[in-house]
């Protein structure tokens, strides 16, 4: 037993007072839970060479159900007596089983799991296990449940213990014999307590049972049974369930957010930059706009392009597009057209991942992205195929009534009950991440040598869906929410013209141009479009907040970009870095000054970036620092440094000569 300097109690295995188990068993489709939950947590240090390997030096665990008692080991030996006391003291059976939450599980689990045997793993990727069950232990990862690091979780929940942060340096060599400081196992008591704390929270409308799996879960467990409340959302789902046909052109069209900057300014520091942001993008999207709610009908062939032109200007369409001699307009800055969803190119000409000019392209889109690319581009050739064409109309009253509710609590809450805030907001930004869910998910399994695929058969795949009760928005909703959600970016892309220096699927950053009385112009519309389908949140004040409006944010005193999800910019008088790869803070800490971001600037280790090497080691004794002890498969990370470049294109475009 140590005792904290906080008064904290943090047990050893041997002098662990397990809380009274309770005789309440939690029933599930497979088995039972007890209502006892644990949390589990390893440190570990990597050790460099030819190929970077990692070792557990300190485990910890906490059980209960209020006031949780915390555990902790320093061999796998105590943890493996530790889960025996556990199985005895809970009366655990392969019937009954205990939940063990573990805040990214995808890294414990490779640790552990050729030291217990695990009979059943759901992946929802190559190393990245979602849930693991043992004969006495289901794990599970919080991560996934809350899709926040540990530190933002256990303060949305308002856990007593918060994560202990820049208290730990990683770099030191530990061993499970090294001498650990006071902080050090505060360090590894909140870990696991903070954690328990916020399950327990969000316990406190769940049971082991009903809790979601993922973030996501929350927000799709609302909307069902808001849609089930309705027998005729069934059939409708039912009718405009996509073939397998459809499918394909569907995640072939599918796309996310529009990301990129003016190649016209990449690399020029520019000074008093404004930020307009829209207001709930994607919630405004499903609220207001159409979708395809009839089911898709395959075009044979288009006789005309006056035909094809009436099909884009009155349905919902997608349909594969060939363009021959594409090229940008001159007068537009920032290109639409992505390499990655071009199944076929032809001698593309590319700035920051974006064509400019191509040969010969081919994509599948929809009517939105045809309508900007045909803004934006001209070609000497035109044809199209597969075009399928579906009824518009808006989303059933169920589901848009259900996301302003949740719009309605998010403005209500602000600055009164954070917790229930966070809560409302947090589950109205999910709903893009329902909307956009796969039907079709390959199998990933783990043979201990490596993660093996296989290959879903998307007809048995969508028939299984069309059958489950579970289901209730078809996948090209997902598709048209963010095909919407890009369209009205480019309508503030279009009205900053040149000052638009950088986009990111909600949010424009403008220079050099006063556009106050155009956004005014646009949010008129906006609202009046809101106000018709009841999208805001009506104040005590008399107030509305509509959704879908573009707002002015704090601006910046100086921007500079180097291309998508890499820029700098001064925002009072602080230096602040977006760098896909790199810690926000950590990174900035690295820059002397807004000039310093730079081709070629170089972020040394504790960037917050690492490389990982994955170990699919067999149990085995290392002798190290004089001491014998267990390990097993493992992951090695080490720091690593960024250096701050483009793509050679990217580099050949901008004409810049880099000594590197």
């Amino acid at each position: 037993m140590r005792k904290l300097f906080t008064g904290d109690i943090f047990y050893n295995v041997d002098d662990t007072p397990f809380p009274q188990p309770s005789s309440k068993r939690i029933k599930s489709k497979k088995y039972s839970y007890v209502p006892e939950f644990m949390t589990f947590d390893i440190e570990a240090t990597t050790v460099d060479g030819d190929r970077p390997y990692g070792f557990m030096y300190i485990w910890q665990a906490a059980i209960g159900v209020n006031n949780p008692v915390a555990t902790y080991g320093r061999t796998w030996y105590e943890w493996f007596e530790y889960l025996d006391m556990v199985r005895k003291q809970y009366s655990l059976s392969p019937d009954v089983k205990m939940v063990v939450y573990v805040h990214y599980l995808p890294y414990e689990y490779q640790f552990i799991k050729r030291l217990i045997e695990f009979i059943e793993v759901f992946a929802t990727d190559k190393r990245k296990p979602l849930r693991c069950v043992s004969k006495y232990f289901e794990f599970r990862c919080s991560h996934k449940l809350s899709n926040m690091s540990l530190d933002r979780f256990c303060k949305y929940t308002g856990a007593k213990h918060a994560k202990v942060t820049g208290h730990f340096d990683y770099t030191i060599k530990r061993t499970p014999a090294t001498m650990l400081w006071d902080m050090e196992y505060y360090y590894s008591f909140c870990d696991v307590v903070g954690l328990h704390e916020s399950i327990e929270k969000l316990l406190e409308d769940d049971t082991l049972e009903t809790i979601p799996m993922t973030n996501t879960g929350y927000i799709r467990r609302d909307c069902r049974n808001a849609m089930r409340s309705n027998p005729d959302n069934w059939k409708w789902y039912n009718k405009v369930a996509p073939n397998p046909e459809l499918y394909v052109l569907i995640k072939e069209a599918m796309r996310g957010g529009d990301t990129h900057c003016n190649r016209h300014y990449v690399g020029r520091i520019l000074e008093n930059v404004d930020s307009y942001d829209f207001a709930s993008s994607y919630p405004y999207v499903m609220c207001c706009c159409y979708f395809p709610m009839g089911k898709f009908t395959k075009i044979s062939k288009v006789k005309s392009l006056e035909q094809l032109r009436s099909y884009l200007g009155k349905y919902c369409c997608i349909f594969r597009l060939y363009l021959k001699n594409l090229r940008l307009k001159p007068e537009i800055t920032n290109p639409y057209i992505p390499l990655s969803k071009c199944i076929r190119k032809k001698s593309p000409i590319v700035f920051n991942g974006r064509i400019l000019e191509c040969e010969v392209a081919q994509m599948t889109v929809t009517e939105l992205d045809f309508d900007i690319i045909s803004k934006e581009y001209e070609w000497s050739a035109i044809a199209i195929s597969d075009l399928h064409i579906a009824k518009r109309g808006l989303l059933p009253p169920e589901m848009r009534k259900m996301i302003i509710k949740l719009f309605q609590a998010k403005s209500e809450l602000k600055g009164v009950d954070d917790y229930l805030y966070a809560k409302s907001k947090n589950k109205i930004n999910s709903c893009f991440g329902m909307a956009c869910t796969d039907p079709v998910h390959d199998t990933y399994y783990d043979d201990m040598v490596e993660w093996r695929t296989e290959t879903a058969n998307i007809h048995d795949a969508l028939e299984a869906n069309k059958r489950s009760r579970n289901q209730f928005l078809p996948y090209q909703v997902g598709l048209y929410v963010t095909a919407h959600a890009r369209h009205n970016l480019r309508d503030i892309i279009r009205i900053a013209g040149e000052g638009n220096v950088y986009n990111d699927t909600d949010s424009s950053k403008v220079w050099g141009v006063d556009i106050t009385d155009k956004i005014e112009e646009y949010n008129k519309k906006v609202m009046q479009i809101a106000e018709e389908h009841g999208a805001f949140a009506a104040l005590k004040d008399g107030r509305k907040l509509y959704m879908g409006v573009a707002e002015k944010e704090k601006g910046y005193e100086k921007f500079i970009s180097l291309g998508a999800k890499k820029y700098c910019v001064v925002q009072d008088g602080k230096l602040k870095l977006t760098l896909s790869g790199v810690d926000k803070k950590k990174g900035a800490k690295q820059l002397n000054s807004i000039e310093d971001f730079k081709i070629g600037k170089v972020f040394v280790p504790d960037c917050g970036r690492t490389t990982s090497w994955y170990n699919e080691t067999a149990p085995e004794i290392l002798h190290m620092d004089g001491i014998d002890f267990l390990s097993a498969s493992n992951i090695g990370v080490l720091n690593s440094t960024y250096q701050l470049g483009v793509t050679e294109e990217f580099n050949e475009y901008l004409n810049i000569d880099i000594d590197i």
